[in-house]
């Protein structure tokens, strides 16, 4: 099996834990800059468009510079939650990280 097999086999399988999730929590490294921040917001508003319930947990609040990411005009705004270690909520269906090094 070579590498694109691989890579389409697990594209397919994360499309459908994606399909059948109720709850999908998206984040990005920390110190996270623009292209993290981006992928996190793009993949919120397809996933509220999908009618999942979508949250945004990263380690610290989104920098001013970053902040029209997810206060686009036109669209709800886009609650970012900072992780809070003690934090003990139950778990999604699935958790999505962008952008690791």
């Amino acid at each position: 099996m070579n590498s694109t097999t691989r890579s389409s086999e697990r594209s397919s399988e994360l499309l459908s834990k994606i399909r059948s999730a109720q709850t999908v929590w998206l984040t990005t490294h920390p110190q996270a800059d623009g292209d993290g921040l981006a992928c996190e917001a793009a993949m919120a508003h397809a996933l509220k468009g999908l009618g999942k319930n979508t949250k945004i947990l990263n380690f610290e609040p989104i920098s001013a510079k970053y902040r029209f990411l997810f206060e686009r005009p036109g669209q709800p705004k886009l609650n970012v939650a900072v992780f809070d270690p003690d934090l003990d909520p139950a778990p999604p269906d699935v958790f999505i990280l962008f952008d690791t090094k």
